[in-house]
């Protein structure tokens, strides 16, 4: 249930990365994610750099996007687990299995 949150927070953090990344801090910033990085970034419009930055940020989150939903289609709330005549329970099932085992 929180893994949405978290994952919400690690976007957060990547774009922060990704738009230091392409806009840099004065020094130059190697790119982990896309490699847009461009030499004279403020010579160009908003609406490019927004571009690079929004390269450099799917370089950076691309895999991690994919996990998110495998796990979203996959794991707790899977079509399957919906769709099963038993699935409430089994639903129930996993909920506080995942409860308990995040306290321990």
């Amino acid at each position: 249930l929180g893994q949405g949150c978290n994952a919400a927070l690690e976007s957060v953090a990547v774009l922060t990365d990704a738009v230091e990344a392409v806009c840099g801090t004065g020094t130059m910033i190697p790119s982990a994610g896309a490699g847009v990085r461009e030499v004279d970034i403020w010579s160009k419009t908003t609406g490019e750099r927004a571009r690079l930055v929004a390269e450099e940020y799917q370089g950076l989150r691309h895999e991690d996007a994919l996990a998110v939903v495998d796990l979203t289609f996959g794991g707790i709330g899977s079509r399957r687990t919906r769709g099963a005549p038993n699935g409430k329970f089994l639903y129930m099932a996993q909920v506080t299995l995942m409860m308990l085992l995040n306290v321990l």
